[in-house]
């Protein structure tokens, strides 16, 4: 009993610090070579966490962003920062989309890490969200 309380505490904390993107619109048409804001939400949590980063890539449809992100446009620092009442804490990362290579439907993937809780517990998780590239 003892360990079902810490596993679901434990996954809880978790999924508190999980991250959405909200831009640009589900199954939006971006055009390649142009720019695009994707907007990656994290909601304000009251368990302790620090960011390590985010990788925002285009992939292929038909690749498993788990085990491939795709073409990386952009690594670096994850800070959201609360904007609107109406949503979760975000961060707006401006990349390019590639001139070449997928055209048709495509997905972004973010990678996300960071640190949970007074252990310091690493987290990795990936997110994907469908575009059409046109």
């Amino acid at each position: 009993m003892q360990y079902s309380m810490i596993f679901a505490s434990i996954f809880s904390v978790t999924l508190a610090q999980k991250i959405a993107i909200g831009a640009p619109a589900r199954g939006a048409q971006v055009e390649a070579g142009s720019e695009v804001i994707v907007q990656v939400q994290r909601p304000i949590t009251l368990t302790g966490s620090a960011e390590i980063g985010i990788a925002v890539a285009i992939g292929s449809n038909n690749a498993n962003p788990n085990e491939q992100l795709g073409n990386v446009l952009y690594k670096g620092i994850f800070k959201p920062e609360l904007h609107e009442r109406n949503l979760p804490a975000y961060q707006n990362v401006t990349v390019t989309v590639p001139a070449q290579g997928i055209k048709g439907y495509a997905r972004i993937n973010v990678a996300h890490a960071g640190l949970i809780g007074a252990g310091n517990s690493p987290f990795l998780e990936t997110v994907t969200w469908p575009i059409t590239i046109v």
